[in-house]
């Protein structure tokens, strides 16, 4: 590989990471997990402190984009279960993964 195909490599990974990070799904995820005092950061995102967060979408938010949502979506899930929705399945499995932790 080349610098130049490198360059250019790097150059799509930039622009594709900006585009997922004013996808409205991060946005919504991070602007709750801000607003609740979990996260910082130094960019401007609407707060949403009342917002209702699908478990998928903030999984999608965490691998894709932001990897720090992963680390702290069960505490701000085992915190706020009224604010979180989705599958029964995807909530047994956060359920089993905060019981192993406790």
């Amino acid at each position: 590989m080349t610098d130049k195909d490198l360059i250019k490599k790097i150059k799509q990974i930039a622009q594709r990471d900006m585009r997922h990070r004013l996808d409205p799904r991060f946005l919504k995820v991070m602007g709750f997990l801000v607003a609740k005092g979990f996260l910082h950061t130094n960019k401007k995102i609407p707060l949403n402190p009342n917002e209702h967060i699908d478990l998928k979408e903030a999984v999608w938010a965490g691998h894709v984009v932001e990897p720090r949502i992963l680390e702290v979506l069960p505490a701000a899930y085992e915190r706020f279960k009224k604010h979180f929705y989705g599958s029964r399945d995807l909530i047994d499995k956060m359920q089993q993964l905060i019981d192993c932790v406790k």
